[in-house]
């Protein structure tokens, strides 16, 4: 594969990552929070999705670029050297760098305002079950844009 198409399957698993896992996300919270309040209201819903995917998305799109040029574009380039490492360990790293990131920025707050939050266990669930889906959306875009037309040579992902 030209390094010219690299850079911009790159660039697709980046944005692709920061869009969907935040969509993912959303609807995620939208059906965790209509589960435990039990209000169906169809315009709420949509318009809640709709807010918290538009936050998310800002969110996930600077992580995805930190996690992408940091850690998926390095592992990628080790996984095209080698033929035998596959999906699985490159979902570990993944999720292990975006539950790092994560956990890095949430800590850091906690350090510099104290206890932070009342809900502290809570906000770490909210904050890691956030991280495994960018993880999850990361290692998967890249791996397909990426990883497997690099290893098939023909930089196609058919």
């Amino acid at each position: 594969m030209k390094f010219a198409a690299s850079i911009g399957r790159a660039f697709a698993a980046i944005v692709l990552t920061g869009i969907v896992s935040s969509l993912i996300f959303a609807v995620g919270f939208t059906v965790v929070g209509l589960a435990q309040s039990g209000k169906r209201d169809l315009t709420g819903i949509v318009e809640f999705v709709s807010a918290i995917w538009f936050v998310g998305a800002i969110i996930a799109l600077a992580c995805a670029i930190i996690i992408g040029l940091g850690v998926e574009w390095p592992k990628s380039y080790w996984l095209l050297k080698r033929s035998s490492a596959g999906w699985w360990i490159s979902l570990i790293i993944s999720l292990l760098a975006a539950e790092a990131l994560l956990h890095s920025f949430f800590l850091a707050e906690i350090a510099a305002r104290g206890m932070g939050s009342p809900d502290l266990a809570g906000s770490l669930v909210f904050s890691a079950s956030a991280a495994a889906v960018g993880g999850a959306c990361s290692a998967a875009f890249w791996w397909w844009l990426v990883v497997m037309p690099g290893r098939n040579g023909r930089g196609s992902t058919a």
